[in-house]
């Protein structure tokens, strides 16, 4: 059984970014301390959340608190709605 078109075109060009290179950006945005209270940060991306991902793993070793995460359409909190 093969893939149908519709299938097939949904992920023409999509590159997924490595969470070894995510969390590499994620702890250079904060320079191996953890964010200043009241930050928020733009999740501008539309695939699976590997930055919210990375910034997590980032602060669960630190202890630091989540700043606001901000989705990419609208500019509204992700999962408040614009």
């Amino acid at each position: 059984m093969g893939m149908g078109r519709s299938a097939v075109a949904v992920d023409v060009g999509k590159v997924e970014t490595p969470s070894s290179l995510a969390l590499c950006m994620v702890e250079k945005l904060f320079g191996g301390g953890s964010p200043p209270v009241g930050s928020r940060v733009l999740d501008a991306g539309c695939g699976r959340g590997v930055f919210v991902e990375a910034l997590l793993s980032y602060l669960g070793g630190r202890g630091g608190v989540l700043p606001e995460v901000v989705c990419g359409e609208g500019w509204g909190a992700c999962g408040g709605g614009a």
